[in-house]
């Protein structure tokens, strides 16, 4: 194999690496809105779960 074919392949090898770490980083961004709204919503039942029974005593 020559140098020629051996850095021909190397250079293809790294664009396709390239372009598949993109693809990961935009797959991570998007879990990571996901799991920021889901967030949200945790805190937002814990939230509820500890106010409920506080407003369940001055009303009841």
């Amino acid at each position: 194999m020559k140098l020629e074919d051996v850095l021909a392949r190397l250079e293809k090898h790294e664009s396709e690496c390239a372009l598949r770490y993109e693809r990961i980083e935009e797959r991570l961004d998007n879990q990571k809105k996901s799991l920021d709204r889901l967030d949200i919503k945790i805190w937002g039942i814990a939230l509820l779960i500890i106010t409920t029974p506080v407003i369940n005593r001055f009303v009841g």
